[in-house]
Formats: C-alpha cells, structure tokens, sequence
C-alpha cells in the first residue's frame, strides 16, 4: 500500500513538469517522422526491409534512453535533494519498497514516450492506408524483440536507481546517464545507411539478433544489480544524503 502511495504520488508530482511532457512528445512525433519517412524507402524493397526493423528498434531503445534523462531526476535524485527520501526512512518504510517504487515510475514515464511513438505509427498506417506498413512493421518476432527490450528497460531502470540512491552525487549520475543515453541515440542510428548498403539480409534474422543481444544484456544488468544490492542499506542512504 505504501509503495502504491510513493508510484501514485511521484507520477502525479512528474506530470506536473512541462520539461518531462515536452521530451515526451517531441522524441516521440520526431521519432515516427523520421521513421515513417525513411521507414516507406525501405518497406518498398524486399532486399532492406531488415533496414526498416532495425531502425525501428533503435528508435525505441533511442526514444526510451533520452526521455530517462528527464526521468531519473524524478522521483529519485530529487526526493533525495527535498529530504523526502529521509521522511520515507524516518518514518520506517522499507528500503526495497521505495527502490521498487522508484523503478516503477521511472519505467512507467519513459514507457509512456515509447507507447506513444508506436501509436503514431499505427495511426498513419491505418489514416493513410498503408496496411503494408503496419504489417511489416508488427508480426511475432516484434512482438518477441519488444518483450526483451522492455525486459532490458525495466533491469535498466532498477539498475540506474540503485545506483542513484547509492551515490554521494547523484547528479553526476544524472549527467553520466545523459552522455551515455546521447551515444546510444546516435550510436544506434548513424550506421543505418551502411547497414543499408550490405545486402539482402532476413528481417526475422536482424529480430533475432536483437532479442538475442536484449536478452544478454538484461541479464548482464540484472546481475550488477544484485551484486550492488547488497550495498543497499538505511545507513548507506544516509551516509550517501550528507553532501
């Protein structure tokens, strides 16, 4: 009941922020312009269609990476610069109770860029008619690359947290997160003209390979996770607000 009180409250108190709503729907109208644009050159031609997913799962993970930069600095890095954090303890709630909260809102608001994109997409294949769009867009094996990656977004977001409530400076946490996230958007994009030019390869092959990788790497965070979580403790936490 606790824990449902700090996600309830922390998602209402995010809400209230124009910069996370801002992020919100500029990363995802931008993300489906982009993709639908370069998205009807390749889903014309068989031989790059592997392109088109490809692109679709970095804007996903892209999408997911940048808006956490706004998200991470609520609840977590900001409870702990207000005292709330300290209330939460002072007032005997349990530790794991309010990094399980934390993990929630955060995945939750990020998510929420995410769900947005992907309804924009199906928006305009349906308004445009464009069945063939959607079609190639979601079949099984998206909808298997989507579960690891929301699997690997949510070890993530546990992971980040932990380590936010656990550090001395957590905004310098908080800048970490957002030259990392900068990598990944770009990263992940600026090889899609060479992936272009390699030649045929299966769709379903490219999927694989990403639930394969998302797959690898959740459980990568999710031991991390737990060799740090053994570091979590009330002292810990009020070791770490004394600045």
């Amino acid at each position: 009941m606790v824990g449902k009180k700090i996600v309830l409250l922390n998602l209402k108190d995010s809400m209230k922020y124009p910069t996370y709503l801002m992020m919100v729907l500029l990363f995802s109208a931008l993300g489906a312009f982009m993709m639908i644009q370069q998205g009807n050159v390749f889903v014309k031609n068989e031989g790059t269609v592997f392109v088109f997913h490809y692109m679709y799962v970095a804007f996903n993970l892209s999408i997911y990476a940048m808006v956490m930069t706004v998200v991470i600095t609520n609840p977590c890095i900001t409870e702990k610069s207000t005292g709330r954090l300290e209330f939460y303890l002072a007032n005997m709630v349990d530790l794991n109770t309010i990094h399980r909260s934390y993990t929630i809102v955060t995945s939750i608001l990020s998510m929420t860029a995410v769900v947005i994109f992907n309804m924009l997409l199906i928006a305009y294949g349906l308004i445009s008619g464009e069945i063939d769009f959607i079609q190639r867009l979601y079949n099984i094996h998206t909808f298997l690359c989507f579960m690891t990656y929301l699997a690997f977004c949510l070890s993530i977001s546990y992971l980040l947290n932990l380590i936010v409530l656990l550090s001395k400076k957590p905004q310098t946490v908080r800048s970490i997160i957002f030259i990392v996230s900068f990598i990944v958007l770009y990263g992940m994009l600026l090889p899609v003209q060479s992936i272009a030019k390699i030649g045929e390869l299966s769709s379903f092959g490219i999927m694989r390979i990403f639930i394969a990788a998302f797959a690898v790497f959740t459980v990568g965070v999710v031991c991390i996770a737990f060799g740090l979580k053994r570091f979590l403790s009330k002292e810990t936490i009020i070791l770490s607000l004394k600045q």
